[in-house]
């Protein structure tokens, strides 16, 4: 079977030749005059993975150890959190030290 259509600038014939064998596209460029030939991609199939993911779980379950939790250490440093370099400056210090764009010294004292 042979299909043809044209889409910017470019003669698209596509062959697809009996079941199991590579499909192949051929492109003309008009611009470059010249053919290109590649192969057809096919689309992906992901129904293994549920069985994958079956096996795997099945796996760690039949060892008895089942699924390891992941625990921080006491010295890692992602356990402190959020730790400012500084102290936190009073409301009025912060007011003090604004500047904003328009208004001028209208907040400063």
């Amino acid at each position: 079977m042979l299909l043809h259509w044209e889409t910017d600038g470019w003669i698209v014939l596509v062959f697809v030749p009996s079941i199991g064998k590579i499909q192949y596209k051929t492109l003309y460029n008009k611009r470059s005059r010249q053919w290109s030939l590649y192969a057809d991609k096919v689309l992906k199939d992901y129904s293994y993975i549920k069985d994958l993911q079956n096996k795997v779980l099945q796996c760690r379950i039949s060892t008895g150890k089942g699924i390891p939790k992941r625990t921080l250490r006491d010295n890692d440093p992602r356990r402190l959190g959020l730790v400012p370099s500084a102290p936190r400056p009073t409301t009025e210090e912060l007011l003090q030290a604004h500047v904003s764009r328009g208004l001028g010294d209208v907040h400063q004292k």
